[in-house]
């Protein structure tokens, strides 16, 4: 009976250690979805801008935005003043959702586009780096921003979607497919990115940057970001991690890579 008793007893205290160690686990690694809501009364206009050039389509709903969600939808017509290649953006604030980007179909002149498209969500890092007890610094929690802003709609996620439009007459459906928004107007703009040399002949009467200058960006604190899923994490190898150790040919544990990618 004892014997039996004594194999439970250890049984039981293996379970629990693995149980410990499986929550501590968990609680380090970086999941995607590890974000909170934010719950600000105060929500700000980001980058939001009505001054920017390109043909505006404004929202003409309940306190001048409108409402995109499931079958929810809007349809605007606009008019193009010449023929060319045209980016569409819209200014807009997502709602509460479960963290994936926001995703339409949309219709131009009665032909539905092939693909859905997507506007992102901004995240920022919530509260700063925590700390273990060991003393290592790990990953913030992902806030989700309350912001009215402007960005291009994408294909895939990636690519912006550009319209080949004729001068003339146009109209845009837009239905909601997953999560919801809040839309105040979508633009309609072109763009001409000038070269190297024309960029450099406009900025002639700009002062010229110092020889020894040097300014140092760190990554790891974005302002904010387009995922939850863009985090800091150290690596060893790389002389650019800072805090870097040379005795271990690269940064040390809490060292972190100052380069983030697709941001």
């Amino acid at each position: 009976m004892e014997k039996n008793q004594k194999r439970t007893m250890v049984l039981c205290g293996i379970l629990a250690t693995a149980l410990i160690v499986f929550v501590i686990l968990a609680l380090l690694a970086p999941h995607g979805e590890d974000f909170l809501r934010s719950e600000g009364t105060g929500i700000l206009s980001g980058n939001l801008d009505l001054e920017r050039d390109g043909i505006y389509c404004m929202a003409q709903g309940e306190e001048d935005s409108i409402l995109i969600e499931g079958d929810l939808g809007s349809q605007w017509e606009f008019f193009v003043p010449e023929d060319g290649t045209y980016y569409l953006s819209a200014g807009y604030m997502p709602l509460e959702g479960n963290g994936q980007e926001l995703e339409f179909a949309l219709t131009i002149d009665g032909k539905a586009l092939n693909s859905n498209i997507t506007l992102t969500r901004i995240w920022v890092d919530d509260k700063g780096f925590r700390h273990a007890a060991s003393g290592d610094e790990i990953r913030p929690v992902q806030s989700e921003a309350n912001l009215w802003v402007e960005e291009p709609f994408r294909i895939g996620k990636k690519e912006r979607l550009a319209l080949e439009l004729k001068a003339g007459k146009h109209s845009i459906l837009l239905l909601g497919v997953s999560q919801s928004g809040l839309v105040r107007y979508l633009r309609l703009y072109q763009e001409e990115i000038p070269s190297y040399e024309e960029y450099l002949s406009k900025q002639g009467g700009q002062n010229k940057v110092e020889k020894d200058f040097y300014r140092q960006i760190e990554a790891e604190m974005p302002n904010m970001k387009s995922s939850s899923v863009l985090y800091a994490v150290y690596d060893r190898s790389s002389p650019y991690t800072l805090p870097y150790n040379p005795e271990d040919g690269g940064g040390t544990e809490s060292g972190r890579s100052p380069i983030l990618s697709d941001l």
